[in-house]
């Protein structure tokens, strides 16, 4: 469940007696006294509601500072209107003051602990990685039976997140049970089955899920890599291309395509697809060593050194690109630069540069 949802949810406009004013009367007793003190509070709970509702417009209109202030003197008014703190702390957030919005949020639960302001706070506690308070809130706010479907994934999603992968297998299955065709929940499990290194229940979860929704471009793309690790390089390519399909720029496709054809030695459809992806996006670093890659097997080594090294500059934590480039350094009798590299990725645990470096270095 977004913030959006929750904000509509609680925009409800409730009507409020109209303030009974008594002029000309600067003192009564008794049972007077009470009414007078009633009409006041009524009056006071009227124009707190009606600021609130005020808030809430300006949220929606994305006017966060407008209703910051709006709620604030709605709190005036009105000290005990739970939504009003709640609400300042969405407004908070999307200001990003974090601190704020905590501090609302927890008073609106003072007041009323409903489970959508414990799964706001909890939201806030993601944004801010704390996890574990993040899944207390969620428990907290899943009360309900059953719980609400978006609030049962996030928990399962936080389960995951924190290694509690029973829970979190418990979590995605109970939604699954209650609809068969939520995706989110399926691509859910398949996530578990990967942590557990059950590939193969992976990707026959992937694959349902795909079949619910065949527009799912990650899921499409974690199929295709899933596909070609287990050297399924056909399956792996038609995933890619539907992945592609659903947006011609998807510069991650193009370049997995280029891996998938490099693997078959199909050279000139690899290097048009590592430059359709760079042409894609030229800040992604795969698509330069995939680049350089080609470049070697036509033993370009000049180039392929060239698009190793953009590679690095973009991510120098990229070691496998050392590797690499010390390849085509060596292929240049370039032998220290060759060297340099291989150290930089053995010592950073790329295995075959450790032992290229042994072997050729020391």
């Amino acid at each position: 469940m977004t913030f959006r949802k929750f904000i509509w949810y609680l925009c409800v406009y409730l009507l409020f007696a109209q303030p009974f004013l008594v002029k000309g009367q600067t003192q009564m007793t008794g049972v007077f006294a009470d009414d007078s003190l009633m009409v006041m509070t009524r009056y006071n709970q009227g124009r707190g509601r009606m600021l609130y509702n005020q808030g809430v417009s300006s949220m929606q209109q994305g006017n966060f500072q407008g209703a910051l202030q709006q709620f604030s003197e709605a709190l005036t008014f009105d000290s005990e209107l739970s939504e009003a703190y709640y609400n300042r702390g969405i407004a908070q957030l999307r200001l990003r003051n974090e601190v704020e919005a905590m501090l609302d949020i927890a008073s609106a639960i003072q007041l009323d602990p409903r489970p959508e302001y414990y799964y706001g706070r909890a939201l806030i506690a993601v944004k801010r990685n704390d996890l574990n308070s993040a899944l207390s809130d969620m428990q907290r706010a899943s009360q309900s039976d059953p719980p609400p479907p978006d609030l049962l994934l996030s928990i399962g999603i936080l389960q995951l997140r924190l290694g509690n992968v029973s829970a979190a297998l418990d979590a995605f299955t109970r939604l699954s049970r209650t609809d068969k065709l939520n995706t989110r929940a399926i691509n859910g499990l398949a996530m578990v089955y990967l942590q557990l290194g059950d590939t193969a229940s992976a990707s026959e979860k992937l694959a349902e899920s795909i079949e619910a929704d065949s527009a799912q471009t990650d899921v499409l793309m974690l199929m295709g890599d899933l596909s070609m690790k287990a050297s399924r390089l056909p399956e792996a390519m038609d995933y890619f291309g539907k992945a592609l399909a659903l947006d011609g720029k998807n510069h991650q496709a193009l370049n997995a395509l280029a891996v998938v054809y490099l693997l078959t030695k199909n050279t000139d459809s690899a290097f048009y697809y590592s430059k359709s992806a760079i042409n894609a996006n030229p800040g992604y670093p795969p698509s330069w060593n995939t680049s350089g890659m080609v470049f070697y097997l036509n033993k370009d080594y000049q180039k392929a050194e060239a698009d190793y090294s953009m590679a690095i500059s973009l991510a120098p934590g990229m070691w496998k690109a050392y590797y690499n480039r010390a390849l085509s350094r060596e292929m240049q009798r370039n032998d220290q630069g060759a060297c340099d590299d291989w150290k930089k990725a053995g010592d950073n645990g790329v295995k075959e540069a450790r032992e290229q470096y042994l072997q050729n270095c020391e």
